[in-house]
Parts: C-alpha cells; sequence; structure tokens
C-alpha cells in the first residue's frame, strides 16, 4: 500500500463527523441542555453536508489536476 495515495483528509472529516455525532448523542440522552434531539439531528445533518462539500471540493481539485 502506497501511503501517500491514501486520502487522509477523507478520512480525518470522517472521523470529525463521527466523533460530532457521537459527543452530540452523549449530550442529548445523558445531559440536561437546551438541545433537544430535532435540533441535534439538523445539526448534524449540517455537519454531513459541509463535510461532504469539502469532500467533492477536493475530489473536483484533484481531477483538475490530474
Amino acid at each position: 500500500m502506497q501511503w501517500e495515495k491514501v486520502p487522509w483528509a477523507t478520512i480525518s472529516a470522517g472521523l470529525i463527523v463521527v466523533i460530532a455525532a457521537i459527543v452530540g448523542g452523549v449530550v442529548v440522552i445523558v445531559g440536561e441542555s437546551s438541545l433537544n434531539f430535532s435540533d441535534y439531528v439538523d445539526a448534524l445533518s449540517k455537519l454531513a453536508v459541509g463535510v461532504g462539500l469539502v469532500a467533492v471540493g477536493r475530489g473536483i481539485n484533484k481531477a483538475g489536476k490530474g
């Protein structure tokens, strides 16, 4: 395996979404915060869309170079 060809940015972005989902879920379930489940799902979907757009932009950039 060639380590320089591994999509580290994509893996990192995915890990950020997973960590945010876990931490947010724990806060909503365990904590008594002002964030309800509906707001949590809305915020998480916005984060996922943002990360997806970054990934699409990176893909377009890489396709333009190749």
